[in-house]
């Protein structure tokens, strides 16, 4: 990866997924070492804060006004996306196509929207199979994590997995898990 690559990418757009991994493992402060603006779309807060145990929604409330108010700078919730586009790729799901949610469906119309410059940040593989067809520019969080472990020292990559595997019932394979680790260490190297 050359070193214009390496740069701190201006712009990202979070899917729950990614939200929800970094905020149970105390890491997404860590994003505004990666992106210069993180935009959260407002159907993904909804999906954020749709959970069935009072106590936790009112932890996760919490943090998303605490995080939204703190890092205001770099941390914003986006409005703009493009409606019909977001039918398009909702219906898709109805039809059998790529199944996109409504959080996965807003953030990539955000994307479309901002003209395809953000680094869209989610981990169904139904999301990033579309993202990948539109040559949309997307990650997740197990490359979020290699990136802060490999570039950065910011977490030990394979303790974090491993915490989300086993303590919050994530699910990736040990063949992706070394994978991911392993790009990430050979593009940063």
């Amino acid at each position: 990866m050359g070193a214009d690559q390496r740069q701190v990418v201006s712009l990202a757009i979070l899917d729950n997924s990614v939200i929800r991994a970094l905020y149970h493992l105390s890491l997404f402060e860590k994003l505004n070492l990666l992106y210069q603006r993180v935009l959260i779309p407002e159907s993904v807060q909804r999906e954020f804060l749709a959970v069935s145990d009072p106590f936790e929604q009112t932890r996760r409330f919490r943090f998303l006004t605490y995080a939204l108010d703190e890092h205001r700078r770099w941390f914003q919730v986006c409005r703009e996306h493009d409606t019909s586009l977001m039918k398009i790729l909702m219906a898709a799901r109805a039809a059998g196509g790529h199944q996109l949610d409504e959080g996965e469906a807003e953030a990539l119309s955000q994307n479309s929207v901002l003209g395809n410059i953000a680094d869209v940040l989610l981990d169904e593989r139904r999301g990033r199979k579309y993202a990948s067809t539109a040559n949309i520019p997307h990650h997740g969080v197990l490359h979020i994590l290699a990136v802060l472990d490999v570039r950065l020292r910011a977490c030990d990559y394979f303790q974090v997995v491993d915490a989300l595997v086993n303590t919050h019932g994530v699910f990736f394979s040990s063949n992706v898990i070394e994978y991911v680790h392993a790009k990430v260490k050979k593009d940063w190297a």
